[in-house]
């Protein structure tokens, strides 16, 4: 039970940064670029034990296919772009996890050095 709270939780605050994002860019279907979400799943996965990381992908997950449907994506594209967001925002976390370990202190330049290079697996560019 408290698997599916994270994941509604998770989901909840990455539509609400999702939504902020859309009204920072140009246009709703532009949001992609100014995309505060990724932020949230990849700083969740970094403060949490790798045990945890399955509800907050899923939750990460749930988020961008519920909004990519709000933008009019069909189900097809809606699931792939929540499929996006959850591979690379554990293989962001994966890598820089690697480097720091789990929980990210980042009070190490090695912590840092992980986690600027693990970050870019999780840039919206990707999710084109």
């Amino acid at each position: 039970m408290q698997q599916i709270f994270v994941v509604l939780l998770v989901a909840v605050a990455y539509l609400g940064l999702a939504a902020l994002s859309a009204l920072l860019a140009y246009s709703p279907a532009d949001a992609w670029t100014v995309w505060l979400a990724s932020g949230l799943t990849l700083g969740l996965l970094l403060a949490r034990p790798r045990g945890k990381w399955p509800a907050i992908l899923a939750g990460a997950f749930v988020g961008a296919a519920v909004f990519a449907g709000l933008l009019g994506s069909n189900a097809f594209d809606a699931f792939g772009y929540g499929a996006i967001e959850a591979i690379t925002a554990a293989a962001g976390a994966w890598i820089a996890a690697r480097a720091m370990g789990l929980p990210a202190r980042l009070d190490q330049p090695r912590d840092f050095a992980a986690l600027v290079f693990g970050g870019p697996f999780r840039w919206p560019c990707w999710e084109r």
